[in-house]
């Protein structure tokens, strides 16, 4: 990871950390609860969770600090977020794992059966989707897209305008970004190697 990434996820980890003080009268503004039903998932009881505004029922939690109180990120659906994972910011989660050390923040979207998990780290508008699997210490970012069974893990960065989709595998440590696209085993225009 580069010293700037680091610096970055440091700002916004911060940045959400402000945002969980807790409000006047020392008790902290909360936007879900606790439905009562619950899960195993490979030996983990996850929770399912009930939006306050609008009595919405969402997705399964481990425990609270798996999703903020803050900006409007929720779990929906049957989506399952455990570990140390933590969803925070605006982002959305809907049939999707995340799990692991992994973060979704800013407006990113993860949906339909993909995975987030390791240290992954799915940010601003990016969006990963339709089963794919993002691992390691990858991070999506901008307003990239993973869909497709794709697979993204190790170092790799995706960021911009740039689409992984389709039987692909990326890893190592490089940088997809622009408006690159890989897909189905063949890379159309790839991004720059990342020395760290």
């Amino acid at each position: 990871m580069k010293k700037e990434d680091i610096e970055k996820a440091l700002e916004v980890l911060k940045k959400a950390l402000e945002l969980c003080e807790e409000s006047e009268g020392n008790k902290p503004i909360k936007k879900y609860e606790f439905t009562g039903e619950t899960i195993n998932h490979h030996g983990i009881t996850l929770h399912r969770i009930r939006r306050l505004s609008d009595g919405l029922v969402g997705g399964f939690i481990e425990k609270e600090g798996n999703l903020s109180h803050d900006g409007v990120c929720f779990v929906f659906d049957d989506a399952k977020v455990y570990e140390d994972a933590w969803i925070f910011e605006d982002a959305m989660v809907s049939d999707a794992v995340i799990c692991g050390n992994a973060l979704v923040s800013g407006k990113a979207i993860v949906y339909d059966d993909a995975q987030v998990y390791g240290d992954a780290w799915v940010y601003e508008d990016a969006q990963v989707s339709y089963g794919a699997k993002i691992h390691g210490d990858a991070q999506i970012c901008g307003g990239a897209l993973v869909f497709d069974g794709a697979q993204v893990h190790g170092g790799v960065k995706v960021n911009g305008d740039a689409k992984v989709h389709g039987d692909v595998e990326i890893c190592g440590n490089m940088e997809i970004c622009g408006d690159a696209e890989v897909q189905e085993r063949e890379v159309k225009r790839i991004g720059r190697n990342r020395r760290g």
